[in-house]
């Protein structure tokens, strides 16, 4: 998970002229949510710190009316705990259905709401390299360093007693693609240190004497051999949070004992009738970050519970930003796509939509059209995945906005730069 970076411009929305939908970000006291003085309706969820601000406008039904902190309104769930990086840059664990806000550990700089699919570390006591789960050879391992959790003993010294000793951890799975992380730092020495995923290749990390996240490249493989190679004799190194996990990218660390440990897929959702949604026609946008490209990912989606009634907005397989319109079970757009996406990079995204009038742009760029089509009826605004969890972010989010009017595409274009 490299340093995020902002696209265009601007790192938010921007003001269009009168009516527009603007967000933009504010200090710790500022809500840093606005909408346009002539917006008399109106949905914008922003990211600006280690609360959020949630702004609702509702001139229809004013009991809606809104502005503080999210998840007071939204709706979260996640069926475990997760773990997330603080705003002082430690790493900290987020209690089952407690959202996470997400910050870069070397330069303290905010990522985001952090969404993610269910997961599963396989390697057994990820920071107790001292077990005999780690089979050891010319070196020796003791649980006496302060993690990146900032908590005394919680992760492991190795130091080698013979140049090039190893301490290793073998996992019985089948075949499938496999990502292997931890967190190290050196401690003694100045020899080469490696990682492996295989037990036979091996990766040269670049150490310091600070904490640092590393990751191989994902392999597909059965049976990985998860852990280190110590070049040089008395050279030591500090480990926490190693971690195995299936897939093609790194997701948060999830520590273990003796057992691999799940961690549940984010859902986060707010009911129709708590804000101003329009049957008729309405604009969707949002800027994020996905930690990959090669999966479809839902960012935000408006739906009826069912894949049948839908306006969902995706960064798909491929890089491609897309809009998709499902009413009645039939797909109403192409889908719309637009753009290119870059992982760990924030894409800002548009869509808007009248009967027989799609539209969607990415990074300020022309906008596709589609100009047949039916509209959906729904109940739900989804953010950061689909129905049930599916095809979730795994990534960032930094604002969500939505108002209850097509806006004209020059105003898209704006929305996503």
């Amino acid at each position: 998970m490299a340093g995020l970076q902002g696209k265009g411009p601007k790192a938010g929305f921007v003001r269009g002229g009168g009516g527009t939908a603007m967000a933009i970000f504010g200090s710790g006291t500022d809500p840093g949510v606005i909408l346009g003085d002539n917006e008399p309706s109106g949905l914008s969820l922003v990211f600006n710190d280690s609360v959020g601000s949630l702004l609702i406008r509702d001139a229809l039904t004013p009991a809606n009316n809104y502005l503080g902190a999210p998840f007071s309104k939204l709706t979260f769930t996640r069926g475990s705990s997760g773990t997330y990086i603080t705003s002082t840059g430690l790493f900290a664990t987020a209690s089952t259905n407690v959202a996470r806000i997400d910050y870069n550990p070397s330069t303290l700089a905010l990522r985001g709401f952090l969404v993610e699919k269910a997961s599963q570390n396989d390697v057994i006591f990820s920071d107790d390299l001292t077990n005999a789960a780690w089979a050891k050879v010319t070196v020796t391992a003791a649980k006496d360093q302060t993690g990146p959790d900032g908590v005394g003993n919680s992760a492991s010294s190795v130091t080698a007693t013979l140049g090039g000793g190893t301490i290793l951890q073998t996992i019985t799975l089948g075949s499938q693609a496999r990502h292997t992380s931890a967190w190290v730092k050196r401690l003694v020495g100045s020899g080469t240190v490696e990682m492996t995923e295989d037990g036979a290749t091996f990766t040269a990390l670049t150490l310091t004497t600070s904490w640092q996240r590393f990751e191989i490249a994902t392999q597909t493989l059965a049976n990985p051999v998860v852990g280190f190679r110590i070049a040089t004799n008395t050279d030591s190194i500090a480990v926490f949070c190693v971690q195995n996990e299936a897939g093609n990218f790194m997701t948060s660390g999830i520590q273990t004992g003796a057992a691999a440990v799940a961690r549940s897929a984010d859902a986060c959702t707010l009911a129709t009738s708590l804000f101003n949604q329009n049957a008729l026609a309405g604009a969707l946008a949002f800027r994020a970050a996905p930690f990959e490209t090669a999966t479809g990912m839902v960012v935000a989606q408006l739906d009826d519970g069912t894949a049948n009634e839908l306006h969902s907005l995706s960064l798909t397989s491929g890089a491609v930003c897309a809009y998709t319109v499902t009413d009645g079970g039939v797909g109403q757009t192409a889908p719309l796509t637009t753009g290119g996406t870059v992982a760990n990079t924030f894409e800002g995204v548009a869509a808007a939509w009248l009967a027989n009038d799609f539209a969607i742009s990415s990074d300020g760029a022309t906008v596709a059209a589609d100009a047949s089509g039916s509209l959906p009826t729904v109940t739900t605004l989804r953010i950061g995945g689909g129905i049930s969890a599916a095809t979730p972010l795994s990534g960032w989010i930094k604002q969500i906005i939505h108002v209850p009017r097509r806006v004209n595409n020059a105003q898209l274009q704006m929305w996503s730069r």
